[in-house]
C-alpha cells in the first residue's frame, strides 16, 4: 500500500511525501526526527484492502448495466462453442462490487452498497 503522508516538525517546516510506510522521517529543514501527523493511501491493491466477510476471499468483480461489450473471437469450434479474446467495454454504470468467489455484495459501514 502506498500513501500520501503529511508532515509537521517543530520547527514549523511542513511537507507532503508519498512511501510505502508510515514511520517516523527526519525534517528536511532542519533535520530533527519527525512523527507524521496525517497520511491517506494512494494506491493499494485489492487483497490489501479487500477481505470478503463471507468466505475471506480477496478477489472483486464490478457489476456494470447499460454497458457496450465487445469481444474479439479466436475459434469457433466445430460444436458451436467459441473461444473469446480481447474485450472491451464502453460506457455503462457501476451497479456494485462483489466477491469474485461467493458473489457477496461490498457494502459501506453503515450498510450501503459501494458503487
Amino acid at each position: 500500500m502506498n500513501y500520501e503522508k503529511s508532515y509537521k516538525c517543530v520547527c514549523g517546516y511542513e511537507w507532503v511525501s508519498e512511501g510505502h510506510s508510515l514511520c517516523d522521517v527526519h525534517c528536511p529543514k532542519c533535520q530533527r526526527v519527525t512523527v507524521q501527523h496525517d497520511y491517506k493511501v494512494t494506491r493499494a491493491t485489492v487483497a490489501e484492502l479487500f477481505n470478503c466477510p463471507n468466505c475471506g476471499e480477496h478477489r472483486l468483480e464490478e457489476v456494470m448495466e447499460n454497458v457496450t461489450v465487445a469481444s474479439q473471437l479466436v475459434q469457433v469450434r466445430e460444436d458451436g462453442d467459441i473461444d473469446y479474446g480481447e474485450q472491451t467495454n464502453e460506457d455503462g454504470d457501476v451497479v456494485r462490487f462483489q466477491c469474485v468467489n461467493c458473489g457477496q455484495f461490498v457494502r459501506d459501514g453503515a450498510g450501503k452498497l459501494i458503487t
